[in-house]
């Protein structure tokens, strides 16, 4: 089930994930030695949701929002019929866009997994159409589409985007992998 977190409940959701809150309410757990563990959580926590966003199962985020009116597409110099597509900063993962003159929307595909298609685009009887767009993220994270021309618009898109670091969207089953990102990022200097 898809869930919002406020910053201060996926702290709370951190600590007892990192052994720092106690379980029985008649007791407290607390340090006098100046070390304030809960900025450096609330850090750890940033990056585990960023990264979900940018790369986590899309299953664990919810389903993308709508970004149409945070992305616009930018021609290349090295093509007539293809595009970049520029993102606001909160737009961690594009999933799918649609340009003007399009028929559907392209669902974005990484380069290498569509290589051979890439490689016919020379070719003006196998190459994408409004019918068939084509869209990619490369290894740099650019998106390119195609075909588009200098007056293309984007109609819709969708993406995970980041709302901040006071709210957490995610799935409630996205909870789990908190543990494993603990033990796997976690030094000593982190929480003592």
């Amino acid at each position: 089930m898809i869930t919002e977190y406020s910053h201060l409940q996926m702290l709370q959701t951190w600590r007892r994930c990192a052994g720092l809150e106690s379980s029985a309410s008649d007791c407290s757990v607390g340090r006098f030695d100046g070390t304030d563990v809960d900025p450096r959580l609330s850090a750890m926590m940033r990056q585990w949701y960023l990264g979900l966003l940018d790369s986590g199962d899309p299953c664990l985020t919810g389903p993308p929002a709508d970004a149409t009116d945070l992305v616009s597409p930018v021609m290349t110099d090295d093509s007539d019929r293809q595009a970049v597509i520029a993102a606001d900063p909160s737009v961690r993962r594009l999933t799918a866009v649609r340009l003007s003159g399009w028929k559907r929307p392209a669902v974005i595909a990484d380069a290498d997994s569509i290589r051979a298609t890439l490689a016919l685009q020379h070719n003006r009887f196998s190459r994408a159409g409004t019918t068939s767009p084509l869209a990619w993220r490369n290894a740099d994270g650019t998106v390119c589409v195609c075909p588009a021309d200098k007056d293309s618009t984007v109609t819709a898109a969708t993406a995970f985007v980041d709302t901040g670091s006071e709210i957490y969207r995610l799935d409630e089953r996205a909870l789990a992998t908190i543990p494993i990102y603990i033990s796997n990022h976690q030094t000593t200097s982190i929480l003592l």
